[in-house]
């Protein structure tokens, strides 16, 4: 089994993405990593904080609610 992690960036903080192709930032509402010595590193630094999968999903659905709503204004 993958080890992974389920992280978001520190309130306040925008934290890239060494494995995106664009190295862009992940998304505020947290994303699904392999757990690596980079991402351990953010969490004891304090830059990522540890969510759920659940609360990724939850707010990912929220997200794309917002924006449909946004669209049919």
């Amino acid at each position: 089994m993958i080890d992974r992690l389920f992280i978001k960036p520190a309130p306040g903080l925008s934290v890239r993405d060494p494995d995106a192709p664009d190295r862009a930032p992940i998304p505020a509402h947290g994303k699904g990593v392999l757990r690596s010595t980079f991402w351990v590193r953010r969490l004891a630094d304090g830059d990522v904080v540890e969510t759920t999968e659940a609360a990724i999903a939850a707010a990912t659905k929220k997200t794309a609610a917002a924006e449909k709503k946004d669209e049919n204004q």
